[in-house]
């Protein structure tokens, strides 16, 4: 996967070079919103606007593996003896703050860097 490492004789067969960015604030918060379908959870519009920003450089990868990581926070918190015989619709919803704490574990695959040399490498050689 690293555009910049192919050469010309590549290039050239490539017809066509589609460079796909990054999600921007609006589409992140559809992909948040995308991943909780079927979740109990309860996070405001606000919230969801707030985690949208907070998320950027965020991959829609990054989103689901942020989203199952806050799903398990509520798991988490019964401890060995009930995570046996809770059921689903017993646990707890999924509230802001799990997402606060699955980002301490859960960080953006790329660093802004590398995602900087995508975008040159997409202005030089990507399909318009």
């Amino acid at each position: 996967g690293k555009p910049q490492e192919l050469d010309d004789a590549v290039l050239r067969r490539l017809v066509k070079r589609i460079y796909v960015p990054l999600p921007d604030p609006n589409v992140r918060r559809l992909l948040l919103k995308n991943q909780l379908k079927g979740q109990a959870f309860k996070l405001s519009n606000h919230d969801l606007e707030r985690l949208a920003v907070e998320t950027e450089g965020y991959s829609g990868s990054d989103l689901r593996a942020l989203c199952e990581e806050a799903a398990m926070m509520p798991i988490r918190e019964l401890g060995p003896q009930n995570i046996l015989t809770i059921k689903a619709n017993q646990l707890r919803p999924l509230r802001y703050e799990d997402f606060r704490n699955a980002m301490t574990a859960i960080r953006p695959s790329l660093q802004k860097s590398k995602w900087d040399e995508l975008e040159k490498w997409n202005d030089e050689f990507g399909a318009s």
